[in-house]
Protein backbone atom coordinates (compact mmCIF):
# COMPACT_ATOMS: atom_id res chain seq x y z
CA UNK A 1 0.00 0.00 0.00
CA UNK A 2 3.11 2.21 0.58
CA UNK A 3 4.88 4.16 -2.03
CA UNK A 4 8.50 3.35 -2.46
CA UNK A 5 11.25 6.39 -1.84
CA UNK A 6 11.34 9.46 -4.64
CA UNK A 7 15.20 8.00 -5.72
CA UNK A 8 17.10 8.33 -8.10
CA UNK A 9 18.78 5.54 -10.77
CA UNK A 10 23.23 6.13 -10.52
CA UNK A 11 22.14 7.87 -14.55
CA UNK A 12 20.21 10.38 -12.62
CA UNK A 13 16.84 9.28 -13.80
CA UNK A 14 14.20 9.39 -11.37
CA UNK A 15 12.39 6.59 -10.19
CA UNK A 16 8.51 6.72 -10.19
CA UNK A 17 6.96 6.24 -7.15
CA UNK A 18 3.86 3.56 -7.20
CA UNK A 19 0.30 4.87 -5.96
CA UNK A 20 -1.29 1.58 -6.28
CA UNK A 21 -4.84 3.85 -4.51
CA UNK A 22 -5.26 7.21 -5.82
CA UNK A 23 -5.40 9.79 -3.20
CA UNK A 24 -8.58 10.85 -4.97
CA UNK A 25 -10.16 8.08 -3.29
CA UNK A 26 -10.19 9.29 -0.03
CA UNK A 27 -13.73 10.55 0.14
CA UNK A 28 -14.71 6.76 -0.73
CA UNK A 29 -12.19 5.62 1.92
CA UNK A 30 -13.48 7.82 4.89
CA UNK A 31 -17.28 6.96 3.68
CA UNK A 32 -16.19 2.91 4.06
CA UNK A 33 -15.05 4.01 7.87
CA UNK A 34 -18.34 6.12 8.62
CA UNK A 35 -20.50 3.15 7.96
CA UNK A 36 -18.93 1.20 10.07
CA UNK A 37 -19.00 3.74 12.57
CA UNK A 38 -22.34 4.57 12.30
CA UNK A 39 -23.52 0.68 12.77
CA UNK A 40 -21.37 -0.64 15.23
CA UNK A 41 -23.80 0.77 18.22
CA UNK A 42 -26.65 -1.40 17.17
CA UNK A 43 -24.52 -4.24 15.52
CA UNK A 44 -21.37 -4.36 17.93
CA UNK A 45 -23.24 -7.39 19.41
CA UNK A 46 -24.72 -9.39 16.82
CA UNK A 47 -21.14 -11.09 16.26
CA UNK A 48 -17.55 -11.21 17.05
CA UNK A 49 -16.67 -10.17 13.44
CA UNK A 50 -18.91 -7.58 14.11
CA UNK A 51 -16.91 -6.46 17.27
CA UNK A 52 -13.48 -7.10 15.55
CA UNK A 53 -14.95 -4.09 12.59
CA UNK A 54 -13.84 -1.44 14.72
CA UNK A 55 -10.16 -3.06 15.07
CA UNK A 56 -10.08 -3.04 11.46
CA UNK A 57 -11.65 0.47 10.81
CA UNK A 58 -9.30 1.97 13.20
CA UNK A 59 -6.60 0.10 11.16
CA UNK A 60 -7.55 1.34 8.30
CA UNK A 61 -7.22 4.80 9.32
CA UNK A 62 -3.82 4.51 10.08
CA UNK A 63 -2.69 2.86 7.17
CA UNK A 64 -4.69 5.62 5.09
CA UNK A 65 -3.23 8.35 7.25
CA UNK A 66 0.38 7.02 6.56
CA UNK A 67 0.00 6.40 3.33
CA UNK A 68 -1.11 9.62 2.27
CA UNK A 69 1.74 10.76 4.37
CA UNK A 70 4.06 8.61 2.78
CA UNK A 71 2.76 10.27 -0.87
CA UNK A 72 3.02 13.43 0.75
CA UNK A 73 7.02 12.76 1.32
CA UNK A 74 7.75 12.08 -2.68
CA UNK A 75 6.48 15.71 -3.63
CA UNK A 76 8.71 18.82 -3.35
CA UNK A 77 8.11 20.78 -0.09
CA UNK A 78 6.04 23.38 0.31
CA UNK A 79 4.80 22.42 -3.61
CA UNK A 80 1.17 22.08 -4.85
CA UNK A 81 0.93 18.57 -5.24
CA UNK A 82 2.25 18.13 -1.62
CA UNK A 83 -0.33 20.56 -0.13
CA UNK A 84 -3.25 18.62 -2.04
CA UNK A 85 -2.16 15.70 -0.16
CA UNK A 86 -2.01 17.17 3.22
CA UNK A 87 -5.53 18.94 2.69
CA UNK A 88 -6.70 15.71 1.29
CA UNK A 89 -5.52 13.86 4.72
CA UNK A 90 -6.66 16.69 6.76
CA UNK A 91 -10.12 16.63 4.95
CA UNK A 92 -10.30 12.56 5.68
CA UNK A 93 -10.12 13.27 9.41
CA UNK A 94 -12.50 16.21 9.06
CA UNK A 95 -14.59 13.14 8.31
CA UNK A 96 -13.66 10.59 10.33
CA UNK A 97 -13.06 12.35 14.00
CA UNK A 98 -17.39 13.41 14.62
CA UNK A 99 -18.28 9.88 13.39
CA UNK A 100 -15.74 8.71 16.84
CA UNK A 101 -17.08 11.59 18.93
CA UNK A 102 -20.31 10.13 18.12
CA UNK A 103 -19.33 6.77 19.19
CA UNK A 104 -17.89 7.71 22.28
CA UNK A 105 -21.05 9.55 23.43
CA UNK A 106 -22.96 6.41 23.13
CA UNK A 107 -22.35 4.64 26.49
CA UNK A 108 -19.02 4.45 28.59
CA UNK A 109 -18.46 1.22 28.01
CA UNK A 110 -18.54 1.67 24.09
CA UNK A 111 -15.93 5.15 24.92
CA UNK A 112 -13.57 2.42 26.98
CA UNK A 113 -13.19 0.21 23.83
CA UNK A 114 -13.01 3.29 21.40
CA UNK A 115 -9.98 4.67 23.45
CA UNK A 116 -8.42 1.78 23.42
CA UNK A 117 -8.62 1.77 19.92
CA UNK A 118 -7.96 5.53 19.52
CA UNK A 119 -4.61 5.05 21.57
CA UNK A 120 -3.48 2.70 19.78
CA UNK A 121 -3.86 4.89 16.95
CA UNK A 122 -2.13 7.26 18.11
CA UNK A 123 0.81 5.61 19.46
CA UNK A 124 0.87 3.84 15.79
CA UNK A 125 1.13 7.62 14.22
CA UNK A 126 3.67 9.27 17.05
CA UNK A 127 5.76 5.84 16.48
CA UNK A 128 5.44 6.60 12.47
CA UNK A 129 6.00 10.06 12.59
CA UNK A 130 3.53 11.44 11.60
CA UNK A 131 2.99 15.21 10.49
CA UNK A 132 -0.24 15.78 10.96
CA UNK A 133 -0.50 14.26 14.70
CA UNK A 134 0.41 17.59 17.09
CA UNK A 135 -2.00 19.36 14.26
CA UNK A 136 -5.09 17.22 14.74
CA UNK A 137 -4.32 16.03 18.71
CA UNK A 138 -6.05 19.77 20.04
CA UNK A 139 -8.89 18.41 17.81
CA UNK A 140 -9.40 14.95 19.25
CA UNK A 141 -9.12 15.78 22.90
CA UNK A 142 -12.80 15.51 23.42
CA UNK A 143 -12.51 11.69 22.34
CA UNK A 144 -9.63 11.31 25.24
CA UNK A 145 -11.73 12.57 27.35
CA UNK A 146 -14.93 11.62 27.34
CA UNK A 147 -17.03 10.51 30.12
CA UNK A 148 -14.03 10.87 31.80
CA UNK A 149 -13.06 7.16 31.32
CA UNK A 150 -10.62 5.49 34.16
CA UNK A 151 -8.66 3.29 32.44
CA UNK A 152 -6.37 0.63 34.05
CA UNK A 153 -3.21 2.02 35.20
CA UNK A 154 -0.61 0.85 32.81
CA UNK A 155 -2.98 2.42 29.89
CA UNK A 156 -3.57 5.90 31.80
CA UNK A 157 0.34 6.02 31.04
CA UNK A 158 0.20 4.91 28.09
CA UNK A 159 -2.48 7.59 27.44
CA UNK A 160 -1.04 10.30 29.50
CA UNK A 161 2.03 9.73 27.64
CA UNK A 162 0.40 10.90 24.21
CA UNK A 163 -1.93 13.67 25.69
CA UNK A 164 2.04 15.48 27.11
CA UNK A 165 4.25 14.88 24.48
CA UNK A 166 5.46 18.24 24.28
CA UNK A 167 5.60 19.97 20.78
CA UNK A 168 9.85 20.28 21.33
CA UNK A 169 10.27 16.63 21.91
CA UNK A 170 7.86 15.81 18.94
CA UNK A 171 9.68 17.60 16.97
CA UNK A 172 13.05 16.67 17.93
CA UNK A 173 11.23 12.69 17.59
CA UNK A 174 9.89 13.04 14.05
CA UNK A 175 13.71 14.27 13.06
CA UNK A 176 14.54 10.89 14.09
CA UNK A 177 11.98 8.97 12.97
CA UNK A 178 12.92 10.94 9.31
CA UNK A 179 16.25 9.47 9.06
CA UNK A 180 15.43 5.62 9.42
CA UNK A 181 11.58 6.33 8.30
CA UNK A 182 11.75 3.04 6.09
CA UNK A 183 12.87 0.56 9.06
CA UNK A 184 10.41 2.13 11.22
CA UNK A 185 7.25 2.00 8.60
CA UNK A 186 8.16 -1.39 8.27
CA UNK A 187 8.37 -2.59 12.05
CA UNK A 188 5.06 -0.78 11.87
CA UNK A 189 4.10 -2.56 9.41
CA UNK A 190 4.99 -6.17 10.36
CA UNK A 191 3.53 -5.68 13.87
CA UNK A 192 0.21 -4.56 12.66
CA UNK A 193 0.12 -7.37 9.96
CA UNK A 194 0.63 -9.67 13.16
CA UNK A 195 -2.30 -8.10 15.00
CA UNK A 196 -4.56 -8.54 12.09
CA UNK A 197 -3.88 -11.84 12.15
CA UNK A 198 -4.41 -12.52 15.95
CA UNK A 199 -7.97 -10.94 15.30
CA UNK A 200 -8.72 -12.79 12.29
CA UNK A 201 -7.76 -16.53 14.37
CA UNK A 202 -9.59 -14.75 17.41
CA UNK A 203 -12.84 -13.93 15.26
CA UNK A 204 -12.59 -17.24 13.51
CA UNK A 205 -12.37 -19.18 16.88
CA UNK A 206 -15.54 -16.77 18.19
CA UNK A 207 -13.37 -15.45 21.27
CA UNK A 208 -14.23 -12.33 22.65
CA UNK A 209 -10.28 -11.56 24.00
CA UNK A 210 -8.67 -8.84 21.89
CA UNK A 211 -5.28 -8.18 21.98
CA UNK A 212 -5.12 -4.24 21.54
Amino acid sequence: MFTGNNNTHSHGSPISSAQPIPQEMSCHVANHIQVIFSAFPEQSKASVLHMSSLFHAFILCQLWTMYLEELSKNNPSNSESQNVTMNTLLEFWGKITPCILQLVSCSKILAEMVNLHFLSLLEALLECGSIVLSKLLPLWSPILFSHHTQLPGHLQVRLQNCRDFPPSRMSEHFVSIKRESNAVLLRWLHRLQFKMGQIEMQSSTATQFYSI
